[in-house]
């Protein structure tokens, strides 16, 4: 017995879409409309920041390497560095550890703490940023 496609269809509605920009608060926004980001504006907030791969995050935890945001400002520096010089894959050596960075994905693939930089071999990166205090 032959089916019908046709009939066998499902359909799904879309969901709606949403205006909200990460950030703008509509109560904030009519207050201060002067205060008003550019889709420009919040676009290269959000491909700015750097994110952290599962397995870094987790290095970072069970080492109990601490991390503010002065260092998240020291990474964002050294990352903008290696991506001004046009690398792709960089190490990111800091005081007290070493990260292996994706510069075009601006994501943190590795972590290293400083005991384990030592005897250690860093493969398939194209640059090193050295971050002193």
């Amino acid at each position: 017995m032959r089916s019908n496609f046709m009939d066998q269809r499902l359909w799904i509605q879309p969901a709606p879409m949403t205006t909200k920009l990460p950030g703008i608060n509509k109560a904030e926004h009519r207050a201060h409309p002067s205060s008003s980001r550019s889709f420009q504006q919040v676009l290269h907030q959000e491909v700015d920041q750097i994110t952290f791969s599962s397995h870094a995050a987790q290095r970072m935890s069970t080492r109990g390497i601490p991390w503010g945001e002065k260092e998240m400002r020291q990474l964002t520096a050294a990352v903008d560095k290696a991506e001004q010089k046009g690398s792709r894959s960089s190490l990111i050596v800091m005081p007290n550890l070493a990260l292996v960075v994706s510069i075009s994905n601006r994501k943190v693939i590795t972590a290293i703490d400083k005991a384990g930089m030592q005897d250690n071999i860093f493969t398939n990166i194209d640059s090193t940023v050295i971050v002193t205090e």
